[in-house]
C-alpha cells in the first residue's frame, strides 16, 4: 500500500548534510517527495512510498549522517500525493 508521511526531524540536523543523506536513501528506496530545512532548526521530510520502504526511511531518519544528532522524529500521515516523480531537496 502506498502512503504519504510527513516526518519532522529534531536535533542537530541542519548544516550537516542531513537533507542529502535523506535524498540518497529515499531515492534508493524509490520514495518520492522532498526534504526541507525549517526556520526552527528542524528538517521536514515529505515522503510517498510503500509502507515497507517508509519504515526503512524512518530508520534512516533516526540515524542521520555521521555529523547529525537526531533527538526525535515525529510522524504525521498525510493524504497520498503522487505529484512528485523524484525526491528533491528544497
Amino acid at each position: 500500500m502506498i502512503k504519504t508521511i510527513l516526518y519532522t526531524v529534531h536535533g542537530h540536523v541542519q548544516s550537516v548534510g542531513y537533507r542529502a543523506f535523506v535524498q540518497r536513501h529515499a531515492r534508493t528506496l524509490n520514495i518520492t517527495g522532498y526534504a526541507k530545512n525549517n526556520a526552527d532548526g528542524t528538517v521536514i521530510v515529505y515522503a510517498t512510498g510503500s509502507e515497507q520502504d517508509l519504515a526503512l526511511l524512518y530508520y534512516y531518519l533516526q540515524q542521520g549522517p555521521m555529523r547529525a544528532q537526531v533527538t526525535k522524529v515525529l510522524i504525521q500521515e498525510e493524504e497520498t500525493d503522487h505529484s512528485f516523480s523524484d525526491f528533491e531537496i528544497r
